[in-house]
């Protein structure tokens, strides 16, 4: 019996300065350059009357516009959004089910497999609601510092305070202040560890089944595959619908009602 050896950390091919070339690089690359050329694709056979490909891309386009606008009350602030969501949504959806192409995931560079998917390595999660997350906070903090900060450090009741209940209450307002500030770098890593989790795990039990014995190779992982699949679907719209969720209310947290 033999099961595959199981490793968090990618294997690391070539070190080019500070980074590291690994397979979930290697694959994200090639993601990346898929995904680029399905946009030069539509864009350039875009028509009135859509094929099928820009049907499927304009539903999924109209959906998150949508859903932007009922999340920040404003066409003009979705359409900003627009991009960046649907963009995660396309890659990892694309990224996710890479390996399944046939005979992608048997090409071998030395004894390590070429391709890995990049979400099972912890730092591309990571990286994107970094990215996401990271901008909303910084464009928040832009748009109106102070209303920001306010958010988070809640020191004005303390002042105001005129009896000891108005100060106890205070007390607490600056004290939850506190723990919204713990909650929101909890987002950061329980968003990007729920994707990482599920694709890393999937990733291990479909390679332990199909190293247990050699009959089961062919047929008992196939219902894992399968639920691979539709785990590579769900934690894509999960993981982009959290995105924009979150995104949107750090936005709106700085915008008084009359500005929507």
């Amino acid at each position: 019996m033999t099961i595959p050896e199981i490793h968090v950390a990618p294997q690391v091919f070539w070190t080019i300065g500070p980074f590291e070339i690994s397979p979930p690089i290697i694959t994200a690359l090639i993601v990346s350059l898929i995904l680029i050329t399905l946009a030069i694709i539509v864009r350039v056979k875009i028509s009135l009357i859509p094929n099928r490909l820009q049907l499927i891309f304009e539903m999924l386009i109209s959906y998150f516009l949508d859903q932007l606008i009922i999340a920040t009350g404003s066409r003009k602030r979705a359409l900003k959004l627009l991009p960046f969501v649907a963009t995660i949504f396309l890659f990892l959806v694309i990224a996710n089910q890479f390996t399944l192409i046939p005979f992608v995931s048997s090409i071998v560079l030395g004894e390590v497999l070429l391709f890995k998917v990049p979400a099972a390595h912890y730092s591309l999660p990571i990286a994107l609601i970094i990215m996401g997350l990271g901008t909303a906070h910084i464009l928040a903090f832009l748009f109106h510092p102070i209303r920001y900060i306010g958010n988070y450090i809640k020191i004005a009741g303390l002042f105001k305070a005129r009896s000891f209940k108005d100060f106890f209450m205070a007390g607490i307002d600056f004290f939850l202040g506190l723990m919204d500030i713990v909650g929101e770098l909890a987002k950061f890593i329980s968003v990007s560890t729920r994707l990482f989790g599920n694709l890393f795990a999937g990733e291990i039990v479909v390679g332990i089944i199909s190293g247990l014995l050699f009959i089961t190779q062919f047929v008992v992982p196939i219902p894992f595959i399968v639920l691979g699949i539709l785990s590579g679907l769900v934690q894509a719209f999960v993981f982009t619908t959290l995105t924009m969720i979150f995104m949107s209310s750090t936005l709106n947290s700085v915008r008084r009602a009359e500005e929507y």
